[in-house]
């Protein structure tokens, strides 16, 4: 019995880390000692969501990833529901330690706080199930596409049928509809061959199919990276920057990608792309 204590106090002991500025409260830095407070909003499944839906426990892919570095810390992972243009504000005004919600790296939000990257990410499209040779951009051609009204992949697809009119081929009729979930519904009653959307509102969509409908992530290069957000040359930067490379050693980001129905080979830590979000 006493020896199992003992090898539990080493296995956590490990988990919190042997970095020379922690302390059993944690990494310096913290807001709070012994609490890595998180900011989020939680309107972007599956990276950070209602677990009810529009009540309940904020879950999603974001979430538990705060969790697993704070547990890593050994300290406590406060996660607190914030609007969505109070996020970045939040660091500077010591409401959070942590802003994760799904937003991508950008030069503006560089210029007043510290990103970590973590997540490629980009477009993707969503199909009927068992219709997989719709692989690449161009495997569209003449075929009907439907997306959000006056969003960006509606450039997108515009871009395509440029490359398509340069090739002589025929173009994507680009079907807008009000609503993401409407443009999926229209692709599972065939009124079109596919939706467009980010890959991660595609994996959403895929997940709420009931096996109906499966993403094609192949058809574009990941153009964006998600970053995590930490107050501008602040003490734990550095800190999470590590807890974050630690845990994607263990494997641990990539089991939580396949929980939440993303690709783990989009983990990327390193990644320097800059987004215009």
């Amino acid at each position: 019995m006493l020896t199992a204590i003992a090898s539990l106090a080493l296995a956590l002991a490990g988990c919190a880390g042997t970095a020379s500025e922690k302390t059993e409260a944690g990494p310096q830095g913290l807001i709070q000692p012994g609490t890595l407070t998180t900011c989020t909003y939680p309107e972007y499944h599956p990276m950070e969501y209602f677990e009810g839906g529009t009540g309940g426990e904020i879950v999603g892919f974001d979430v538990d990833l705060a969790r697993a570095v704070g547990d890593s810390w050994g300290v406590q992972t406060k996660v607190v529901n914030t609007a969505f243009d109070g996020l970045i504000p939040g660091l500077d005004a010591q409401r959070c330690d942590l802003v994760i919600s799904g937003l991508s790296v950008s030069d503006a939000r560089r210029e007043v706080a510290d990103a970590v990257p973590y997540m490629l990410t980009g477009y993707a499209f969503a199909i009927q199930s068992g219709k997989n040779s719709l692989e690449n951009p161009e495997d569209y051609s003449s075929r009907t596409v439907a997306v959000l009204a006056g969003s960006r992949m509606v450039a997108k697809l515009k871009t395509v049928n440029e490359q398509l009119a340069s090739e002589g081929k025929p173009l994507i009729k680009i079907d807008e509809y009000p609503g993401t979930p409407l443009a999926a519904g229209a692709v599972i009653s065939g009124k079109a061959d596919a939706v467009i959307d980010t890959d991660i509102a595609i994996a959403s969509l895929v997940s709420k199919s009931n096996g109906t409908l499966e993403a094609v992530t192949s058809a574009f290069d990941p153009d964006e990276v998600f970053g995590a957000y930490l107050r501008k040359d602040g003490a734990l930067t550095g800190s999470f920057r590590d807890a974050l490379k630690a845990l994607h050693e263990k494997g641990t980001l990539a089991a939580l990608a396949e929980r939440y129905g993303l690709e783990p080979n989009k983990i990327d830590l390193s990644s320097n792309l800059s987004s215009k979000k």
